[in-house]
């Protein structure tokens, strides 16, 4: 049962159809059957990519990071005096964890 990548004529709607033996495909836009079947390309996995991919991941790790170290100091500095009654101390924002502006 192989998946097919169409685009339809009518409203130029893409999408990918699970075609059936004997079923004649759709659009699930406008119900056009005046369709094009689209040449797809199947994903590799190299060394490569795999290289990218591993890289792309680490940017996305270190971006999130940096968003919980922010989320977790302003919980801390917005609940420190509801939890110790005196003001929190003044710190200075370490220069690597500053947020993009």
């Amino acid at each position: 049962m192989p998946i097919y990548d169409y685009s339809c004529r009518a409203c130029g709607h893409r999408f990918d159809a699970l075609i059936l033996k004997g079923e004649t495909p759709s659009c699930p836009k406008c119900t056009s059957q005046d369709l094009d079947k689209n040449l797809t390309l199947p994903a590799l996995k190299t060394e490569s990519t795999h290289a990218q991919a591993m890289a792309a991941a680490k940017r996305r790790d270190k971006r999130q990071a940096r968003d919980n170290y922010w989320t977790q100091r302003d919980y801390e500095n917005a609940h420190y005096e509801d939890d110790t009654g005196i003001k929190p101390p003044f710190e200075e924002t370490p220069k690597k964890f500053k947020p993009d502006t």
